[in-house]
């Protein structure tokens, strides 16, 4: 019995294994007066057509430039969700304009 619960669990356990995919994502920020830029890749290679924060999406070189409305300098949230529905997430500090 207690060899059959371990083998079940070895076997469920390499399922999960299976299941859960590496995106390999990689989100790169670079801050600019007034926003910054976003580069977002997978597997080294862009990703076209990336939302960014619901509001910007990324061309053909997995680039696009994000504004910021603040006139002081602040720390902001980037999440880009690729078109399959993968998603990566950094902060970045947004120097002063």
């Amino acid at each position: 019995m207690k060899t059959t619960i371990i083998a079940l669990v070895m076997v469920f356990g390499a399922s999960a294994a299976v299941a859960m995919p590496s995106h390999d994502l990689n989100l790169d920020v670079t801050p600019a007066n007034g926003g910054a830029w976003v580069k977002l890749t997978q597997n080294g290679q862009p990703v076209s057509g990336a939302s960014i924060n619901d509001q910007f999406m990324t061309a053909e070189n997995g680039r696009v430039f994000v504004y910021v409305d603040s006139e002081p300098a602040k720390s902001i949230e980037i999440i880009a969700t690729t078109p399959d529905g993968d998603f990566a997430t950094t902060r970045a500090f947004i120097p002063r304009q």
